[in-house]
């Protein structure tokens, strides 16, 4: 029975089938989408990329391993999971379904991402930014009354 360490490997939102590569396309093709802080007057895009953080064993098939790279990165304050089939032997639904089970929250609803449908996970970030300074603005404002 695989047991996640819940600090160091928090559940998510938003979970993404990728390759290392992938992700390096994935964060140049996008990284001007969302400015998400500033640090000494310079915008920063991408927080944090980790480098393949765990890579469990989360079944067997015909005494085989499956095992997933499992790599996080942060994308305006957002933790995106990104998983990778590691092992000689892969089996998409197995590790759908684990990553579902282990790594999803409630609010995912199940959703699964891939290379082709990271656009949709950029916009969502891009709302929530934009409603959360709405917010901060609207909070400014009341403070000033």
């Amino acid at each position: 029975m695989y047991v996640r360490n819940e600090e160091r490997y928090p559940r998510v939102e938003f979970a993404v089938e990728a390759t290392d590569w992938e992700q390096l396309q994935l964060f140049q093709n996008h990284k001007s989408m969302i400015p998400s802080s500033e640090i000494d007057g310079i915008k920063v895009y991408w927080l944090e990329i980790s480098q393949c953080s765990t890579v469990p064993t989360i079944g067997y098939v015909e005494n085989r391993p499956i095992t997933v790279c499992i790599t996080y990165a942060t994308i305006a304050d957002e933790k995106i999971l990104f998983y990778e089939g590691m092992s000689e032997l892969v089996d998409h639904k197995m590790i759908e379904a684990w990553i579902k089970e282990h790594y999803l929250l409630p609010t995912a609803r199940g959703r699964l991402y891939n290379t082709n449908s990271f656009l949709q996970v950029m916009y969502k970030i891009a709302d929530r930014q934009k409603n959360k300074k709405l917010q901060q603005e609207q909070a400014m404002l009341v403070n000033r009354v």
